[in-house]
C-alpha cells in the first residue's frame, strides 16, 4: 500500500523545527552594508506555459534556499524545490488500469479510486544583485537573480488501499511520463534583511523555463515510443521568510 505524503507538511515541519531552534532576539545595526550567510523557507504558486500547460495545471512549490549576500549587496545562492499540483490532462492514462467508474480491483480484492497528480522538482544556482533605493537599509531592496539548474516532473499515481499488480515501482515507469531536463530561472521582487532574525522576508514573481525529455521513452498507455524534446515553463509568485546569520563584532556567529 501506498502513502501519500504532503509536502505542505513537511515544509510545515521543517519551518517548526527552524522556529524552535531560536534562542533569542537581537538587534543588529542595518545603517551599513553587511556580508550576510542566510537560508530562505518559502512557498510558490505558478501558471503553466507551453508544453508544461498541455500535460498539467497550476502547480505549488515549496522549499528552500541557502546562500550569501555581500557588502556589495550581490548574493550567491543554492536553492531546490518540490513542486505538486492537483491537475493532469493526460485522459488516456488509466484506460488499461481501471474500470468504467474509474475504479481498479488490489490483488486482496479491494476496490480503490487511483489519485492522479504531478509531482517534481527543481534546482538552481543562482546570482543576484539587490538594488537599494530609499537608503534607510542599505541591505534591503529590489532583488533581481537568475540562474541555470534542473527540472523534473512526473505524473505520480497513488492509491491508499492493498497493491495493484499493475502499478509495481517497476510499472508505474511506463505511465509516469518522467521528465527532466536542463532549466533556466528568473526572479524579481523586492527582499527585506530587518534588525533582527525574525522580521526577514521576500515576495516576487519567478518564472522557470526547463528544456526537458522523457526519460521512460515507452508509454504503456499510449503503446508509443515517447521521445519527443519539450520546453515547459511556469511563472508565478513566491513569498518567503529569510533567516539571517548576522556576525558580532567580535568575529563570532550567534544563533537566534
Amino acid at each position: 500500500m501506498k502513502k501519500i505524503i504532503s509536502p505542505i507538511k513537511s515544509f510545515l515541519l521543517l519551518a517548526f523545527l527552524v522556529i524552535a531552534c531560536l534562542k533569542g532576539i537581537s538587534q543588529v545595526n542595518m545603517d551599513s552594508l553587511l556580508g550576510v550567510p542566510f537560508v530562505k523557507l518559502n512557498f510558490g504558486y505558478f501558471a503553466p506555459a507551453n508544453d508544461f500547460e498541455k500535460r498539467f495545471g497550476n502547480t505549488a512549490s515549496v522549499g528552500g534556499e541557502i546562500g550569501y549576500k555581500t557588502k556589495s549587496n550581490w548574493q550567491f545562492s543554492f536553492k531546490m524545490d518540490a513542486n505538486f499540483g492537483n491537475t493532469v490532462k493526460e485522459p488516456s492514462i488509466l484506460n488499461f488500469l481501471t474500470n468504467g467508474d474509474g475504479d481498479v480491483t488490489t490483488q486482496e480484492g479491494i476496490i480503490t479510486s487511483i489519485l492522479v497528480e504531478q509531482r517534481g522538482y527543481n534546482f538552481h544556482f543562482m546570482t543576484g544583485k539587490i538594488f537599494n533605493f530609499n537608503g534607510a537599509n542599505k541591505n534591503s531592496g529590489l532583488l533581481i537573480s537568475a540562474g541555470i539548474g534542473f527540472l523534473s516532473h512526473r505524473i505520480n499515481l497513488d492509491y491508499r488501499d492493498g497493491n495493484v499488480l499493475q502499478l509495481t515501482e517497476e510499472m508505474e515507469k511506463g505511465y509516469d511520463r518522467l521528465s527532466t531536463g536542463f532549466s533556466l530561472n528568473q526572479f524579481i521582487g523586492y527582499q527585506y534583511f530587518g534588525k533582527t532574525r525574525l522580521i526577514n522576508f521576500f515576495a516576487g514573481i519567478e518564472g522557470i523555463q526547463a528544456f526537458t525529455k522523457n526519460r521512460r521513452g515507452y508509454n504503456y498507455d499510449t503503446q508509443k515510443v515517447d521521445t519527443k524534446e519539450r520546453f515547459d515553463s511556469m511563472y508565478g509568485i513566491k513569498v518567503g521568510w529569510i533567516i539571517p546569520f548576522y556576525k558580532k563584532t567580535t568575529q563570532e556567529f550567534y544563533y537566534y
